[in-house]
């Protein structure tokens, strides 16, 4: 690189440029040489630069087309208002089926990846987004698989662990950590709880590996006032105990064919989700649907309405425990490890093409609020008048005013966490074990 390359042993402090190709090393090099381009500017470009390219754009060309006539500073506000029109702008993904390949779905010996072991560590704790700053139901989790398959580009889960190839670890202690649990836990005999098995890992993909679905079923038959979710976007239902006590229910996270597609990699399609649900409602298992993320982009309404309209058609409203509306909510670490991807992988995705503000949940980013607003509230008002009434709904990490928005007079927004907690409990216990 001769000359150059002085100024690019500078550039190698910056987290994404040694990972970027040499053509790229050698453009943003030459470019930092002949405008004399702080560290700091540097490094806004090159981030700006990957965002754009895993986006789909030619970065030359975006290049090309800015004068760098009108001197520095004209020229690195031109690249950020390209970048930024483009971010605050409905993303598309049609175009983008030409640069991104469709990737293998669920393929059926995921449990091969799993290492069984002792963590050493406790199995629940709170929900690591709970917070007195937004409306949130106080969920308890329990961490039995430690990462995740699946390769969704929002999910925090990958930062989570060790990134590179995947490390997936089965907890081998279950039984006797379960049984510990609720004194642990200190738990009210008297009082519902509800736990969730999606934070750290998919709770189904695993099947019933190292017998792991029937300690569960086991713990929450001995415990009826937990209130067990299984959180999942796999299909595999039939790994699920012959018996299962009334209090556990299985939930899908829905989202667009298009989202599945470009975002969610490595996952069941739209249409084998619903189908597993369909096949867990027969046999007679309440099931929930998580709307989260919703996305906004270019035919996202139409898209959001089919999913409502399948789902009424096939279900009733007497088989679902819940339904819950969220949308893209990021924290910093998923950024970085996806411009990461981006710089070293070529890795496509739109999902950082949006307005990014901080977000009352401590630590995440989300789009501003009057967009949450307006996806929230279109696709809640899909759902037919019976199923408004008759299905518990909520919001997922959402302050009250959004609540307030969203439901209106239909819904009291609570005023704190635990009286969410006591009003969610008591419509679960309701659909899955009083109906």
């Amino acid at each position: 690189m001769g000359q150059i390359y002085p100024f690019a042993m500078k550039l190698e402090d910056d987290l994404l440029y040694p990972h970027l190709p040499q053509e790229l090393q050698i453009f943003w090099t030459k470019l930092a040489l002949s405008y004399r381009f702080t560290q700091q500017e540097m490094r806004m470009l090159i981030e700006m630069g990957v965002d754009l390219t895993m986006w789909g754009e030619n970065l030359f060309e975006v290049w090309e087309a800015i004068d760098c006539t009108r001197g520095k500073r004209a020229i690195f506000d031109d690249f950020f208002k390209h970048w930024d029109k483009l971010r605050k702008s409905e993303k598309v993904y049609v175009a983008f089926k030409e640069i991104v390949p469709v990737l293998p779905r669920a393929p059926v010996h995921y449990e091969k990846l799993l290492t069984a072991c002792d963590s050493g560590e406790k199995i629940s704790g709170m929900c690591p987004v709970s917070s007195t700053k937004t409306v949130c139901c106080n969920l308890r989790t329990l961490d039995v698989v430690q990462n995740c398959a699946f390769g969704c580009s929002y999910c925090s889960i990958q930062t989570f662990y060790s990134s590179g190839e995947k490390k997936i670890l089965m907890e081998t202690e279950l039984r006797r950590k379960l049984k510990l649990l609720p004194s642990l836990m200190e738990l009210d005999p008297h009082k519902f709880y509800h736990f969730g098995t999606g934070q750290s890992s998919d709770a189904l993909l695993w099947g019933n590996a190292n017998g792991l679905l029937d300690l569960l079923a086991e713990f929450a038959e001995k415990n009826p006032n937990v209130l067990l979710e299984l959180k999942t976007k796999s299909v595999n239902i039939d790994a699920l105990p012959r018996h299962l006590p009334k209090n556990i229910f299985c939930s899908w996270t829905l989202n667009t064919p298009t989202i599945v597609h470009f975002e969610e990699h490595e996952t069941p399609a739209l249409e084998a989700r619903i189908d597993a649900a369909r096949r867990a409602a027969n046999r007679g298992i309440r099931v929930g649907f998580h709307f989260h993320p919703i996305v906004y982009y270019k035919g996202w309404r139409e898209e959001y309405a089919a999913i409502v309209t399948t789902l009424q058609k096939r279900f009733s409203s007497a088989e679902i425990a819940y339904i819950s509306l969220g949308t893209v909510t990021l924290i910093k670490s998923v950024i970085k490890e996806l411009r990461l991807r981006g710089a070293r992988d070529g890795f496509k995705s739109k999902i950082l093409q949006m307005e990014l503000v901080e977000t009352a949940a401590r630590g995440r980013l989300s789009y501003p609020e009057e967009m949450k607003i307006e996806l929230f509230k279109t696709v809640y008002s899909y759902f037919s008048r019976e199923w408004r009434e008759l299905i518990y709904f909520y919001l997922c990490m959402e302050s009250g005013r959004c609540w307030s928005e969203v439901f209106g007079d239909s819904m009291a927004v609570p005023v704190a966490n635990e009286e969410f907690e006591a009003t969610m409990c008591r419509a679960l216990a309701t659909a899955l074990m009083f109906s």
